[in-house]
Parts: structure tokens; sequence; C-alpha cells
């Protein structure tokens, strides 16, 4: 009896090989249970962040596309944005804009966009387009002066502003334009920005030039911000009177005419890559090296290629993560037309 209690004893008991073997074979199931785990919440995190991202560009293109496709033409020339003084040697005080006009030029002023026009977008880099003498070829002209805004544009990220005029019941004057993160009247030097619309409020085909002031000059209030994650805004616009009807790089409207079409390109990025791109070592060197020498002189002579210098990081840095960027490009069809 006794020696048999031992026998059993003896077979159910476990050595020590076989409590190691076990809890060997436990931690290799921990340690895979773990890693499916881990990947699992990767995939919902980056899902989530894609997601995110998805929805904000696709919430301001359908707001682009709607404010775009209300576009109508005033009938007002570029002339109409710039009232002839009444003493053409001085210029005109007029009180209720609050500023000094002085003499438009004479003929000119029907080609330089900066005085109002139905439609006209333009990258703000390098590319300011001067008032020009009017063209015996008017074709010909267009051509050559798409092909010169098409050479100074080497950069493939883009950021530009884009204003025209829409009307349901009354007229608006309506403004997009990709600049900095904080100030929608600070251009963007950083690649990554905001973009920002504008929307007046609604008036006649008369009070529009006032509106266009106060879309130029009206301060960081009169802007909402539609996202800070932009690295990328453009537009271009199809004219009938373009040979071919190619996209211009920088189009404007006057008078009766609107564009057929516009193309509409955004590109955004997720906010956590933001994060990362801006809290990069490298990123932050340059931003404190940039800041010391704007203290020593705005107009440092080495304040360009430190500027240079952080792009390039930047877009390093995005060729790296091409995945966690969106790239949205749209033809809108203006039904004014």
């Amino acid at each position: 009896m006794k020696s048999t209690c031992t026998i059993r004893r003896g077979q159910a008991a476990y050595t020590m090989v076989e409590l190691m073997v076990a809890m060997l074979i436990s931690v290799i199931l921990m340690v895979a249970m773990y890693q499916i785990f881990a990947r699992v919440q990767k995939i919902f995190t980056e899902g989530n962040h894609r997601g995110k991202m998805d929805e904000e560009g696709r919430a301001v293109m359908d707001l682009i596309v709607r404010d775009l496709r209300q576009m109508a033409a005033s009938g007002l020339t570029k002339k109409a944005f710039l009232p002839p003084p009444a003493f053409p040697e001085l210029g005109e005080f007029r009180k209720e804009w609050g500023l000094l006009l002085m003499p438009p030029h004479p003929d000119p002023v029907d080609y330089h966009p900066f005085y109002g026009c139905n439609f006209m977008a333009w990258p703000y880099t390098r590319t300011d387009l001067n008032a020009t003498e009017r063209p015996d070829d008017y074709s010909t002209w267009r051509i050559e002066t798409q092909q010169g805004w098409d050479a100074a544009i080497s950069e493939t990220l883009v950021s530009s502003r884009v204003e025209f005029f829409v009307q349901d019941v009354q007229w608006r004057v309506m403004g997009y334009r990709l600049y900095s993160q904080n100030n929608p009247i600070e251009r963007n030097t950083k690649i990554i920005g905001a973009l920002w619309r504008f929307e007046s409020p609604s008036g006649t085909a008369s009070s529009l030039p006032l509106k266009v002031l106060a879309l130029r000059d009206g301060g960081g209030s009169l802007y909402q911000k539609l996202s800070d994650n932009v690295i990328h805004f453009r537009m271009r616009a199809v004219s009938r009177d373009d040979p071919g009807r190619v996209l211009w790089e920088k189009p404007y409207f006057d008078g009766d005419k609107i564009p057929l079409y516009v193309e509409v390109e955004l590109g955004i990025i997720e906010e956590r890559l933001k994060k990362e791109i801006l809290n990069d070592a490298e990123v932050e060197r340059c931003d404190v090296e940039i800041e010391r020498l704007i203290a020593i002189n705005a107009a440092h002579p080495n304040l360009a290629a430190k500027r240079a210098e952080r792009n390039n990081q930047i877009k390093i840095k995005l060729s790296e993560n091409t995945g966690r960027i969106l790239m949205l490009r749209q033809i809108v069809p203006i039904t004014g037309n």
C-alpha cells in the first residue's frame, strides 16, 4: 500500500526541465501575442491618422469646388478697381477707402492682376506679373507670357493665392491662399503652411472693389483657417482665348470672361507627420539659426541660404513618408459658362 502511493506521487510530479520548457513556451506565446497586438494597434493608429487626413482633405476640396461652381462674371474690368484720381499729379485720397490712390497706368492696368477681376490665381514666389503694354497679337502674348511663367516655377510644391467673384442673389468676393500657419497675410516660406479662406459679405457688383480691398488688407480676422497641414495648393484655368486651351499657371479673367474650367490641386499631410518634421533635430537646428540671424539683421545675407537648407530638410522628410501625404486633384467645370 505504501509503495503504491509512492509510485503515484512520483508519476504526478514535474521535473525542472519540464517546468523550464513550459515557461519558455509560455514566454514565446506571450511575445507572439504582444507582437500581434502591437501590429494590430499600429495598423489601427495609422489607419486612424490616414482617415483623418483623408477626411480633412476631402472636406477642404469639397468647399473649394462648391465656391468655384458659383463663380460669375461681374462685367467689371480691372480699371474699375482703381478709379482715376481727381488730381493725377498728386493722386486722390478716398476717405471711404482710407488710402491714397496713385494714378493708374493709362492702359496696361487691363493686364495687371492686382486690381481685381472675376478670377485670378497665381503662385506668389518669383512670378509677379507686371503691367505690360497692350500686345498687338493677344494670342501670341498669352502663349509667350505663359511660357515665361512656366520657366519661373521650378518647385514641385507650390504655394499660391486665388481670388474670384461668386454670385447667388448678390455678389461676394472669395479668396483662398496657402500662407503661413499663424498669419493669413504672411507668405508661406516653410513648406508646411495653412490654407486660409476669405468670404466677403454680400453686396452689389459696384461694391466689389471695396470687398477686394478688405480681402487684401483686412488682416487675419477676416480669414478662416481650413487646415494647417497643407504643403501644396495651386489652381490653373482654361480660357476660351488660349490656343489649344492649355492650363494657365497664373490666369486672370475680367469683364464678362470666366474660365471654362479650373484645375484644383491640394496636398495635405498627416498631423502627426507635421509634428515629427517640425521636431526633427536638423529642422530645429535650422530654426534656431534662422531666429538668430533675424535678431541680428532681418535682411541678413545668410538668411535665404539657411531657409533653403531648412526647407530641403523638410522635403527630405516628406520624400521618406510619401505614404502619409494626400495629393488631391480635381477638374471643376464652371457652370457660369
